[in-house]
């Protein structure tokens, strides 16, 4: 995943240079992203690829349909089970 950030934490983008790439792919590729990230930090850089196919985000937690911008699946962890996994 790229996810650029800059010293202040202020959100970067890719390249224009990667985007390129991708637009050329998408042509005969599903194109996605996963990452750790939630979509409050990992939407910019969906909109700024353009990216057709859904993206795994929050750890494979969620996932995120860009065409639709709507999440079409969610995990999420019950409070009661925490104590178990920490």
């Amino acid at each position: 995943t790229i996810m650029p950030i800059g010293r202040d934490q202020e959100y970067l983008l890719p390249s224009e240079r990667l985007k390129k790439v991708i637009k050329k792919l998408e042509s005969e590729y599903l194109i996605s992203m996963a990452t750790g990230r939630n979509l409050q930090y990992a939407e910019h850089i969906i909109n700024f690829l353009e990216l057709n196919g859904k993206c795994v985000l929050s750890g494979g937690t969620e996932i995120y349909s860009p065409a639709t911008k709507k999440m079409v699946w969610r995990a999420i962890i019950p409070e009661t089970t925490f104590g178990a996994i920490i």
